[in-house]
């Protein structure tokens, strides 16, 4: 089992290097970096990352389909595994559809489809194709990257909804399976991952499974799932109504939560998250209980526990994961 970290790059960017230099420190594998909203460049800040580390991944995570180009991303992400001495992997996902998308004039449509093109493209941009590509989503005409990167960078889907991780199962390096952690989810998730990979004639072996998921060590669970109620909702207000169905949720849950959502947002739906939901989607709790869930996990293939990190400044950040390196991480060496 690998740990990996990432956050939303809020922070001044000398604050954000002190948590990515702290992280490898501590020995963890990789550090990854959303494309979402409208925060510092994520490419950018990994070259920053890059020239300043000298063992850690690094990894976009994720970008999305809508609002870049396949050969933007190839040779940015191919430009940043040169920097960093072939330590950068891309992650692709959906995008932020609340945060994001609508803002910039983009629905959240075909993502699947969306996916599975970008992967390809990017991928034959960095074996040095040149692309003739036509399709209602992307042209690429007489296109090819003007040198030809050393290697192809290691691909992840990110998603939760079934037809995104077929897709991950079936073209990606590694799968992204984002919080759901109890055996219902990964039931669901593992259930798609396989049907992809039977499509490609692979197995699961052929990709890293990545658990992307809010995960702390706390002493006081009470006040720790208060504070995780927003963050909760904010998951289940953009999951799929199948996954929340094979995840057990009532239908009448499902539905006042997501009306609360649309109206009010994460902080609008909070009071609907009960501890069921929290525990279903994060792994919270006493250094014990986060072991317990770690190692349920890892039995059942998950190969890296990617940590959501939520604090607002680079000693918050240091702390989670000083915590979680000292009471958790030594327990899978």
């Amino acid at each position: 089992m690998r740990f990996g970290f990432g956050f939303v790059p809020t922070q001044p960017l000398a604050e954000s290097l002190r948590v990515v230099q702290l992280g490898e420190r501590l020995g963890y594998a990789m550090a990854w970096i959303p494309d979402q909203t409208f925060y510092r460049d994520p490419f950018l800040i990994m070259a920053h990352w890059a020239q300043a580390t000298e063992q850690i991944q690094l990894m976009i995570g994720v970008t999305n389909p809508y609002t870049r180009h396949p050969a933007q991303v190839a040779r940015a992400i191919a430009t940043v595994d040169e920097i960093s001495g072939g330590r950068a992997n891309l992650g692709i996902g959906s995008g932020n559809r609340r945060e994001l998308l609508l803002p910039m004039g983009y629905e959240q449509d075909a993502a699947a489809a969306r996916t599975r093109e970008m992967l390809t493209l990017v991928r034959a941009l960095m074996r040095g194709e040149e692309l003739q590509h036509e399709s209602p989503y992307v042209t690429a005409k007489d296109l090819q990257l003007s040198w030809r990167p050393e290697r192809i960078v290691p691909i992840y889907i990110a998603a939760r909804g079934a037809l995104m991780l077929e897709a991950a199962g079936e073209l990606a390096d590694g799968a992204a399976i984002g919080a759901l952690v109890s055996e219902e989810g990964l039931d669901y998730a593992f259930a798609a991952l396989e049907r992809g990979a039977a499509r490609a004639g692979r197995s699961l072996d052929d990709l890293e499974i990545v658990s992307w998921v809010t995960c702390r060590v706390v002493e006081d669970e009470a006040a720790a799932h208060e504070r995780l109620k927003p963050s909760v909702a904010h998951i289940i207000g953009g999951a799929p109504l199948s996954l929340l169905r094979a995840i057990g949720m009532e239908e009448g849950a499902i539905a006042a939560l997501k009306r609360a959502y649309a109206a009010g947002g994460p902080a609008g739906a909070a009071p609907l998250v009960t501890r069921r939901e929290i525990d279903m989607l994060t792994i919270v709790g006493t250094a014990a209980r986060v072991r317990k869930t770690c190692e349920r996990l890892a039995a059942r293939g998950v190969g890296q526990i990617g940590i959501l990190l939520t604090g607002d400044d680079a000693a918050s950040n240091g702390r989670v994961l000083e915590d979680i390196a000292r009471e958790v991480m030594p327990h899978f060496v």
